[in-house]
C-alpha cells in the first residue's frame, strides 16, 4: 500500500497536463501512487496519460464520460490504496518537495487527520504571488482550523480511512459546480482530532488557465445556486455547532455563505421569474439566520444598502429597486 495516492482529474489538459504529471514523478518523496482521471476529455490528454502509465508504474489512468471535475475525483476517490489522499489539479504543478513538505508532520511521529499546506499564483510564466501560507503547526484547536483552512482541496492530505469511515463515506458533490471543493473539504472537519499546517507552499496554482472551472464566467441557474448554498450553509453550521465554535471563528465562513447567497440571488435575477415568482422565493427560500450572513460579505455602496434590505423583509422594496440594479449586475 502507497503512502499517498495522488488523484488528478484530466479535461482538455494537454497544454499543461505534461507539466503536471512530470512535477509529480520528480518528487523527493516517492512512495506514492499517481492516479489520472480522463474525464471524456476531447483532446489529446488521455492518450498522453496512457503513455505516462506504459512507462511508470505508479501512474494509473481511469478514462471515463465526461461528468465535471467531481465526478473525476470521484473515480478517483474510489480507487484510490494510499494512506493518504491529495489532489493536484492537471493545469498546475508542484515542487519536487512539496509532497514530503506536506507529509513532515507524519514523517516527524505525529498522529494527525488532516494536513493543510499553502500555494502560491503562478501565471505567464511566473509566480505572481502567495495564494496561501501558514506557520508550522500541529494540535487540536478547532476554533483556529476552521478560521483558517482554505476550500480548495490541493496543498492537504486527507486520510484515506477517514473518507471511508463507518458513518458515510465522503465524496465530491457531482450537483455543485462552483466551490464543489469547499463543501468537501467542510465535510470532512467534522472526522479531524488532531491536524497539521506546514509552511510548504510549493503548489503552483495556475491562474492564466481561462477554460477552467475556477476562472470561467459563473452562470449556474438559480435551483443549482440554491442547492449549493444551502448544503454549504448547513456544513458551516453543523461545525459550528459540533465543535460549539464562537460566532468570531467563523468570520471568514460566515463571510463565504454571505457571498454564496448574494449569488444565488443574483442569479434569480437571471432568470425570467416574474414580480410574483420572486418575492415567494425571497420570503420562503431563506431564513432570517441566513440572510444576516449577508453583512459578513463585505460588499460597498450600492450593494451594501441593497441587500442589507432582506434582512428587514423588505423583500418588495428589494424586488423594485433590484429591478432597476440588474442592469448594472449583468451588462
Amino acid at each position: 500500500m502507497p503512502k499517498i495516492s495522488v488523484i488528478v482529474p484530466v479535461y482538455k489538459a494537454e497544454k499543461y497536463i505534461c507539466r503536471c504529471v512530470d512535477s509529480i514523478l520528480a518528487q523527493t518523496f516517492t512512495d506514492f501512487e499517481l492516479l489520472l482521471i480522463d474525464d471524456g476529455s476531447p483532446d489529446n490528454s488521455g492518450a498522453i496519460c496512457d503513455e505516462y502509465a506504459a512507462s511508470d508504474s505508479r501512474v494509473k489512468v481511469f478514462h471515463k464520460e465526461n461528468g465535471g471535475v467531481s465526478s473525476a475525483r470521484n473515480v478517483g476517490l474510489d480507487n484510490a490504496c494510499g494512506e493518504w489522499i491529495t489532489f493536484v489539479d492537471a493545469d498546475d504543478w508542484i515542487a519536487e518537495t512539496f509532497i514530503a513538505g506536506l507529509y513532515t508532520p507524519i514523517t516527524n511521529g505525529e498522529k494527525v487527520d488532516f494536513v493543510q499546506g499553502g500555494c502560491l499564483n503562478y501565471a505567464n510564466g511566473e509566480v505572481t504571488g502567495i495564494n496561501q501560507k501558514y506557520d508550522y503547526y500541529v494540535g487540536n484547536d478547532y476554533a483556529k482550523l476552521f478560521a483558517e483552512f482554505r476550500g480548495l482541496v490541493f496543498s492537504k492530505l486527507f486520510k484515506n480511512k477517514f473518507l471511508r469511515a463507518e458513518g458515510g463515506s465522503l465524496y465530491f458533490d457531482e450537483k455543485i459546480a462552483i466551490a464543489e471543493d469547499m463543501l468537501f473539504t467542510l465535510e470532512y472537519l467534522p472526522r479531524v482530532e488532531k491536524y497539521a499546517f506546514v509552511e510548504e507552499t510549493g503548489y503552483y496554482y495556475r491562474k492564466d488557465n481561462l477554460q477552467s472551472a475556477t476562472t470561467a464566467k459563473r452562470k449556474s441557474d438559480y435551483e443549482k445556486e440554491l442547492y449549493s448554498f444551502r448544503r454549504k450553509y448547513k456544513a458551516v453550521m453543523d461545525y459550528k455547532a459540533f465543535r460549539n465554535l464562537p460566532d468570531e471563528a467563523c468570520t471568514l465562513r460566515f463571510e463565504q455563505c454571505g457571498k454564496a447567497i448574494h449569488q444565488c440571488i443574483i442569479s434569480l435575477y437571471r432568470m425570467k421569474y416574474c414580480h410574483s415568482e420572486r418575492l415567494m422565493h425571497l420570503q420562503s427560500d431563506f431564513t432570517a439566520e441566513q440572510y444576516k450572513t449577508l453583512k459578513y460579505a463585505k460588499y460597498h455602496g450600492l450593494r451594501d444598502v441593497l441587500f442589507a434590505s432582506l434582512n428587514h423583509k423588505f423583500f418588495r422594496i428589494f424586488d423594485f429597486l433590484m429591478s432597476f440594479a440588474k442592469f448594472i449586475y449583468f451588462r
